[in-house]
């Protein structure tokens, strides 16, 4: 009961998966995907040929991001034909960015989504593979999951006073690995190229022969 549902190896080869998708989105594609959930990744059955079979054997799943109606390009100045926030008010709860979600920002006309919220929910997403609860939050209400959510930074907190709080031990390697992604600051949060690093140290030092 003190690993992630999936088991711990194969919980850090879905990790790496997804972070190294993100990396290449945001350093190659160039986007910012806006809605990263769970209900926004497809597992596709891994054929035996595929990159980094070696590697990735522990999870037979190849994860891929859909969705991509709340994607923009940052390096764009001016703001799309749908506005600045094509799907603000789709957020989704606990999965989006705690800024997103002040009472300011929703009313605002130029908050957008960003590569730092994007970190922010793909830490989250990973975190509800821990759990195996989409909810996270142990809130009763929509309104004070809502609330738990606005305090975004405390979510690991939030995770660990709930009822599958025994899969996040305190110290342990799937606090290690998230903690970095859901500071405050969106601005402080760890870069996906340092989060992949991160993340392969860890499996390194997990498997000697990886």
């Amino acid at each position: 009961m003190f690993d992630p549902v999936l088991g711990m190896p194969e919980w850090l080869s879905l990790a790496r998966k997804l972070v190294r998708g993100l990396e290449w989105l945001h350093s190659r594609a160039q986007i910012v995907h806006g809605d990263i959930k769970p209900q926004n990744i497809l597992l596709r059955p891994r054929e035996s040929s595929d990159s980094d079979c070696a590697k990735d054997h522990l999870f037979p799943y190849e994860p891929l991001y859909i969705d991509f109606t709340s994607s923009y390009d940052p390096s764009t100045t001016g703001l799309s034909p749908q506005g600045p926030s094509p799907s603000l008010s789709a957020l989704s709860p606990p999965f989006a960015a705690p800024e997103l979600l002040t009472v300011q920002s929703l009313k605002s006309t130029e908050v957008v989504q960003s590569k730092g919220s994007d970190v922010f929910s793909l830490a989250v997403t990973l975190l509800a593979a821990v759990t195996g609860d989409l909810l996270l939050h142990p809130g009763s209400s929509n309104m004070q999951r809502l609330a738990m959510s606005r305090e975004g930074h405390r979510v690991l907190d939030h995770v660990r006073s709930g009822v599958h709080g025994s899969r996040l031990p305190i110290g342990g390697i799937v606090e290690k690995i998230l903690s970095p992604a859901v500071v405050k600051d969106p601005e402080t949060r760890i870069k996906p190229v340092d989060w992949l690093r991160m993340i392969e140290d860890v499996i390194a030092a997990e498997d000697p022969h990886e």
